[in-house]
């Protein structure tokens, strides 16, 4: 329970900073003479954020009843059952997804990569000011 507690404190935190970083974006575009060139960009990066922010937000919550309902299934089965490995494989994908969303949070510049049929993703281990 202190783990969800924990979770949605920190996500809230972090969606505090999402904002103040789009809100900077936004004052520095009113407040400077950028290029067009840079100004597409930084709205491009405010767009990002704000996606960043909706997605982490949205994923947080079904990802919190996988990760609580798996942890009480691997207290009622035993390890050496073949179930307890699947349960445990559940954890591990909800384990990665956490560190994927916590990318996602610490997204600070616009970065794109190359994605299937020519179009362009933004490139998360790029734009993103976390150290993997």
């Amino acid at each position: 329970m202190k783990d969800k507690r924990k979770t949605k404190e920190q996500l809230i935190k972090d969606l505090g900073k999402l904002r103040q970083r789009v809100d900077e974006l936004k004052r520095s575009e009113i407040g400077g003479k950028n290029s067009e060139k840079e100004k597409l960009r930084r709205r491009k990066l405010e767009g990002v954020l704000e996606m960043a922010g909706a997605v982490c937000h949205e994923m947080n919550q079904p990802m919190q009843i996988i990760l609580g309902n798996s942890d009480l299934l691997l207290m009622h089965t035993p390890e050496n059952k073949q179930l307890y490995e699947k349960i445990n494989k559940i954890r591990e994908g909800i384990d990665r997804m956490r560190m994927i969303t916590s990318k996602i949070k610490n997204i600070t510049k616009y970065e794109t990569k190359d994605y299937i049929g020519g179009i362009k993703i933004i490139d998360i281990e790029k734009a993103s000011n976390e150290v993997t």
